[in-house]
């Protein structure tokens, strides 16, 4: 009997050592890691989205319209990036990956010139490319472009501003 009492306490105290060791790892060792790595812990994030998810959840179910929750969750993502104020950080969504990937790669077609977008929000030539169709129309850098197929520009984004110019055929300015 007193041999069969030591190998029952032996078990025990094997069972006590782990989960005395995994309650350690889990309640120290592993905040602590993901501290280091990232600055703050899972469990700390998922505390400070809370807000987020309360605001999505009351506006889903009081709206009085259909709430699309992808698009509040994307905005939400955008907005997060934009709050970093890190010129270089930007997130896209799968299909602004393709168009950026398609942009950047040039197999598109356009008129041939490279713009940018004033801070008051005028699309502006930077340079026509030469024997292009933007070049040969006589499209001089400075030049406005302030309406693409009946579609003005004022208002729109830089982005979709290029976009209305590189599928159109014809620019009006």
């Amino acid at each position: 009997m007193n041999k069969r009492r030591q190998i029952i306490t032996l078990i025990l105290a094997v069972i006590v050592t782990a989960i005395f060791t995994f309650s350690v790892t889990v309640n120290f060792y592993l905040p602590i890691s993901a501290i280091s790595k990232g600055g703050i812990s899972q469990g700390e994030i998922i505390n400070k989205l809370e807000p987020l998810i309360n605001v999505i959840r009351v506006v889903n179910s009081k709206h009085i319209d259909d709430i699309d929750i992808d698009k509040m969750v994307t905005g939400a993502i955008k907005g997060a990036i934009t709050m970093i104020e890190d010129p270089y950080a930007t997130y896209f969504t799968p299909e602004e990956f393709n168009e950026f990937i398609v942009t950047i790669q040039g197999s598109f077609e356009g008129i041939g010139i490279s713009v940018t977008m004033d801070d008051d929000g005028i699309v502006r030539v930077v340079s026509p490319i030469e024997d292009t169709p933007g070049h040969k129309a006589g499209i001089l850098p400075d030049d406005r472009i302030v309406q693409i197929d009946d579609i003005p520009v004022k208002g729109l984004t830089l982005d979709e501003a290029v976009s209305l110019i590189t599928w159109s055929t014809t620019i009006s300015s």
